[in-house]
């Protein structure tokens, strides 16, 4: 795995350095994955060596499949490169910090926090009730796992993250039982479309430019629109539980 990319080595130095690397024990190790990297640095690295077939045949590189980063419902920028280079390139995705370190929990279960003594994590601030915002993005969740029957809140966050594109598989972690299974839970939650919608839309999400110009793809901008009819090629669904 190439790990966290702001080094002073330059991109292609390190990139030369994991193909060696992805060859070696016999050729055993058949795949290579990146974290943390800046989405051009993830497509300068092997994967997009890919797509040079000059360069691809001069060094045997080995293509990169998934990516590492940090990602939840409550700090979505991972949404604005990160996840179209993976839909674009085939990769799949291992976000982290999905539950945002236990700040994904409903009002009752704050004030019992708070009432306890028990608080929240505290490694990275000393800060660990949540915000106005992310305590509004967690009514959100509460209400949508009322109408899916979910266990609990951070079962739909973490479904959420895995309904929102194909092939996420979320690095999740607990303290004490219940969290294991509700973590477990989320592999039955299915969410529709229009709740997936209803969650991105509980806090205005500022995409950037150019895509807050010529939007993500999800749909046309209006000079398409007004040029005339458009069909959209449909593209891969996230993996979603069996019906019943």
């Amino acid at each position: 795995m190439q790990h966290r990319g702001g080094r002073p080595a330059p991109p292609r130095r390190t990139e030369e350095g994991a193909v060696p690397g992805a060859h070696s024990s016999g050729g055993r190790r058949r795949h290579c994955s990146d974290s943390s990297h800046r989405a051009r640095e993830s497509l300068t690295r092997p994967r997009g060596w890919s797509q040079k077939p000059t360069r691809t045949r001069a060094s045997r590189a080995t293509p990169f499949v998934v990516y590492q980063g940090a990602w939840s419902i409550l700090k979505r920028d991972f949404e604005r490169e990160i996840i179209p280079m993976a839909c674009e390139e085939g990769m799949a995705l291992a976000p982290w910090n999905v539950l945002a370190a236990g700040r994904i929990r409903t009002d009752e279960e704050e004030e019992r926090r708070r009432e306890t003594g028990e608080l929240g994590r505290r490694t990275a601030s000393d800060e660990w009730e949540r915000t106005p915002d992310q305590r509004k993005v967690c009514q959100a969740l509460e209400k949508v796992a009322q109408e899916v029957g979910a266990p609990s809140v951070t079962s739909v966050a973490i479904a959420y993250v895995m309904q929102k594109m194909p092939y996420a598989f979320p690095i999740v972690c607990g303290h004490k039982v219940e969290h294991l299974m509700d973590n477990i839970a989320a592999l039955d939650v299915a969410l529709s479309p229009a709740q997936i919608a209803y969650l991105k839309d509980v806090l205005p999400f500022d995409s950037g430019f150019p895509i807050s110009m010529i939007v993500n793809g999800s749909e046309f901008i209006a000079v398409y629109n007004a040029s005339g009819h458009f069909d959209k090629w449909p593209t891969q669904q996230a993996i979603r539980p069996a019906e019943q």
